[in-house]
């Protein structure tokens, strides 16, 4: 009992002695929401006169840490732009652990909240979109909430941003994802994962060519918590569907976890009429698909601060599906068969490393690994005759590696930075006609070296200037085989070009937020479409390609408003060497041909509208956009007339009662001309009804009510007419269920080890 008296008296000795020689204040900022806040000024004044006698700035992950070689009373003054300013009496030596800042007006942000309405904020040229507490956390997964948010458009056709194509990012990790995969994984997200999204409308240097916009989604990951959701999501379509999923997220002061696993299973029965006529012969066929989708998606997100200058960040992504669908076509005279089986196993890996400098410069070094493999087995018959047999084994390894820099100061960013693709396709068709075997393998090697410089200057707090130029270098080699013709075709090509982007953001008199852009951007061509040896087809269509495609080179001008419930954009554009598909009569055959046009001119703009009222119990987002293209080509005299693209998303929601909301959900296409092809209207709307019940959400829908959510085109020429009405199987009639959790994460620490350890090591000294 004595010596442990004896240490005690030993330790407040020596602590008595340090807090008589100096005081020391430490601690880490941010703000509600977790985030680190770097660049902070942090003073410590003369409680008397609040002289002050020393200063300095949190660091880039928010630390910062104070010594005075004097004791007493002293004030300690943090300020933030866009956050309220924090004081604190200080008496001795402290260390503060996490301090949070609360958020205040700003000139140089639009921060503007309303009743569950989504709202942007804008962070050096990025809109934010906070989406806690709003009608995004009613929608039955992230896919649907997408549709809340100003801006953006989720649909059958992908992600973007006022009307261009987006990237998709997680907690700033990019996703090697198009088209389906994209949305089957944003549907595995529950919305209450989210923190909030970025929408990056124009992009700088610093992403490549084909990158149009950005959206990036934060996912929560709060300090000393975790947080766990359950969801299951069961309908019926024509047939029984389910999709399930898990996903666990664990936030310590370091490290950060987020995991995600779902399971799909997905029967669907899809419908197409085509009429096709071929100088006088007209036919008719009616097609129906049973498609049977059984997917698994893995994630795992990882970000660890191996001290206060370094991070690494891990992303891995794991998914496989398994397909089978049976077509059949039937015409007059006309039955023809399809079997396909494909089974697709793809992983993504991403490293990513951080080194901060200083409080304004750091380097970045990561890499991509995506490697899909799949396996397809097809089957194929015309009159029960002409049997085909093919198999398609197909490996696609991609890699991504990039360097970047950056330095900031009060006037401004200079980032710079390289880039590195490797993408390689490697394909083996084997092919059985009539007892006869073909063998027509594809490979195909693509290096893409890329170098950027982008520098943005700040003039004022709401005036910035941001110029990037960015030069890629291409490498292309792919060879075609087929071996009943004895034939290989083969080509090398290179090109370099020299790209550009020019933004100039400021706010107007009347809070207005504007933006103006500049950009030069390309598009390589995918040579894999010109592959003249494909065997098995769905549809009667057949395909061949222009081996003489070169990139096409595209230039826009855009302008963008934004202030509290409305925003707007404009776009001018021409393409030069326009790359798409047309159609041609090759004798009795119609052929699908992948070439270049000479130029493509269009203009666009939208209106997007958001608001609450009867006192935030009626929530609703209104967008409208329009686009018109007009294409010229010296060599293809098809061409008709374009008419403008009109697009309507309408998304209303109502709370019918306490935690009870009804939201609907309605598209609608009018029917459009692109001098190619005639698109006719098509319309969409789904209802949702949820009720939350603590940790429980139940969530009625009904997708596509009306059923009318038809796709349907025509191409028509002189020579031959083709038409093709077809619905996908998206009516559907089912029920959400999702349980989460969230909780306070601690870590058991032994009290008295801890206390005999340090007063063993003041002893020794």
């Amino acid at each position: 009992m004595k010596q442990h008296i004896r240490k005690i008296i030993l330790l407040l000795f020596f602590n008595t002695c340090f807090v008589a020689a100096q005081t020391q204040v430490s601690g880490r900022l941010f703000d509600a929401s977790q985030n680190s806040i770097p660049w902070a000024n942090v003073v410590l004044l003369d409680s008397i006169n609040q002289n002050v006698l020393t200063g300095t700035t949190s660091d880039t992950l928010g630390y910062f840490s104070l010594d005075y070689p004097q004791s007493g009373n002293f004030l300690l003054r943090i300020s933030y732009v866009g956050f309220e300013e924090y004081n604190r009496t200080i008496h001795s030596s402290v260390e503060l652990g996490d301090v949070v800042l609360t958020a205040s007006h700003s000139l140089d942000e639009i921060v503007l909240t309303s009743k569950g309405i989504i709202r942007l904020e804008k962070k050096k040229g990025v809109f934010v979109a906070h989406v806690e507490n709003t009608t995004f956390n009613n929608s039955a997964n992230v896919w649907e909430g997408l549709k809340q948010v100003p801006m953006l458009q989720a649909n059958d056709k992908g992600l973007k941003v006022n009307n261009k194509s987006a990237l998709l990012e997680i907690n700033d990790m990019q996703l090697q994802m198009t088209g389906e995969e994209l949305q089957n994984y944003l549907e595995s997200l529950g919305p209450n994962a989210v923190k909030n999204i970025e929408i990056n409308s124009n992009p700088n240097a610093s992403f490549g060519s084909e990158v149009d916009a950005v959206v990036n989604i934060i996912l929560k990951n709060q300090i000393n918590n975790y947080r766990m959701a359950l969801k299951t999501s069961n309908g019926y379509r024509s047939n029984y569907y389910t999709n399930e999923n898990i996903n666990f997220s664990l936030g310590r002061k370091k490290l950060k976890i987020y995991t995600n696993y779902s399971f799909k299973y997905s029967p669907t029965i899809n419908t197409s009429e085509i009429r096709q006529r071929i100088r006088d012969q007209e036919s008719l066929l009616d097609y129906t698909e049973n498609d049977a989708l059984k997917s698994h998606h893995l994630s795992f997100n990882l970000a660890y601060e191996l001290s206060k200058k370094d991070r690494i960040h891990f992303n891995h992504i794991f998914s496989s599906a398994d397909q089978i669908i049976n077509g059949e076509s039937i015409g007059a005279d006309f039955r023809r068969i399809i079997d396909i089986d494909s089974d697709t196993k793809t992983t993504q890996f991403t490293q990513e490393w951080k080194h901060s400098f200083n409080d304004s410069t750091f380097l970045k070094l990561g890499f991509y690994e995506v490697l899909k493999n799949a396996q397809t087995y097809n089957k194929a018959s015309v009159n029960d005759l002409n049997e085909e047999h093919q198999e398609v084994y197909s490996r696609i390894p991609l890699f991504i590696g990039f360097l970047d820099y950056a330095s900031s100061s009060e006037l401004g960013e200079l980032s710079m930075g390289l880039k590195y693709n490797s993408n390689k396709v490697r394909n083996d068709n084997i092919s059985s006609i009539n007892n006869q075997t073909i063998s027509s393998p594809f490979e195909y090697d693509e290096q893409l070296v890329s170098l950027y410089v982008n520098k943005a200057i700040y003039f004022t707090d709401t005036r910035s200037l941001d110029l990037g130029i960015r030069s890629e270098s291409t490498f292309v080699n792919y060879t075609f085989g087929n071996s009943s013709l004895n034939e290989v075709l083969s080509n090398k090509s290179k090109y370099t070009n020299t790209l550009f982007n020019v933004n100039y953001n400021w706010m107007s008199n009347k809070e207005w937020y504007k933006n103006l852009s500049f950009r030069k951007q390309i598009t390589r061509p995918n040579y894999s479409y010109l592959n003249p040896f494909k065997t098995i087809e769905s549809d009667v269509v057949l395909f061949k390609g222009d081996l003489d495609i070169v990139p096409e080179k595209h230039y826009s001008l855009s302008h963008e408003w934004y202030k509290d419930s409305w925003s707007l954009y404009t776009q001018i554009g021409l393409y030069n060497d326009f790359i798409s598909s047309i159609n041609e009569l090759d004798d009795t055959l119609i052929m699908e041909t992948y070439k270049n046009f000479d130029q493509v001119y269009y203009t666009g703009f939208g209106l997007d509208y958001s608001h609450a009222f009867f006192d935030g119990r009626w929530r609703t987002r209104n967008a409208i956009s329009m686009a018109y293209f007009k294409i010229e080509d010296a060599g293809y005299e098809a061409l008709k007339r374009s008419t403008p693209a009109f697009n309507f998303q309408s998304y209303q929601n109502i709370n019918l009662a306490k935690q009870l909301d009804l939201s609907l959900n309605y598209a609608l296409d009018p029917t459009f001309n692109d001098g190619l092809m005639t698109y006719f209207a098509t319309q969409k709307l789904d209802i949702y009804v949820s009720k939350k019940m603590n940790d429980f959400k139940f969530i009625f829908f009904i997708k596509d009510v009306f059923k009318t959510s038809y796709s349907s085109d025509e191409i028509s020429t002189s020579d031959f007419l083709y038409r093709s009405n077809y619905y996908s199987d998206v009516h559907s009639v089912g029920i959400t269920l999702r349980w989460s959790i969230k909780g306070k994460a601690y870590e058991s620490v032994d009290l008295e080890t801890l206390e005999d350890a340090a007063i063993n090591r003041l002893e020794n000294r």
